[in-house]
């Protein structure tokens, strides 16, 4: 006899246009977001910012589609979109990165290969910790660029490497 499995589907959270909500938003599910919110957003799973949404702090997610107006912040750890009428002032880092024709950006941007910068659960930096400068060491030598050494060729005898 065969045993099934059944799993509880997970559904996608949504703040619709006209709705504000003030305060952060720690989630394991996908996130659309069409209203306004005053506070970071950290969803271990996708986001998406409408075309209607205002967002005012920090976001974080795996992959995230931007369409609206975002001030602060953004960690993409997979994806980042960037619609023609997103508007995002704010530092934004990411792995890969789409940006259509008409996305207004003002900040840095990071492109990290394993984005990994957790301090807490749900993979987020605080304010502090991500707005600090990093630190730099000093260079102590200058390094030299050498030409590869050749290799030893190998005998052959009838077209044949001998190994001895």
């Amino acid at each position: 006899m065969a045993f099934l499995r059944f799993t509880a589907k997970k559904s996608p959270n949504r703040i619709d246009a006209g709705t504000t909500i003030t305060g952060d938003i720690h989630s394991e599910n996908k996130w659309t977001i069409s209203g306004n919110l005053t506070g970071d957003l950290i969803v271990m799973d996708d986001i998406i910012i409408e075309q209607s949404a205002v967002i005012k702090g920090n976001i974080t997610g795996e992959n995230v589609r931007i369409a609206g107006k975002v001030t602060g912040n953004i960690i993409a750890k997979s994806h980042l979109h960037l619609s023609s009428t997103s508007s995002i002032d704010g530092d934004i880092t990411y792995q890969s990165i789409e940006i259509e024709d008409g996305a207004h950006y003002s900040g840095a941007m990071i492109t990290e290969g394993s984005f990994v910068l957790l301090n807490d659960q749900y993979g987020a930096l605080d304010r502090e910790t991500w707005m600090k400068e990093p630190e730099a060491a000093p260079i102590k030598e200058q390094l030299t660029i050498k030409p590869p050494m050749e290799q030893p060729a190998l005998m052959t005898k009838n077209k044949r490497v001998i190994i001895q």
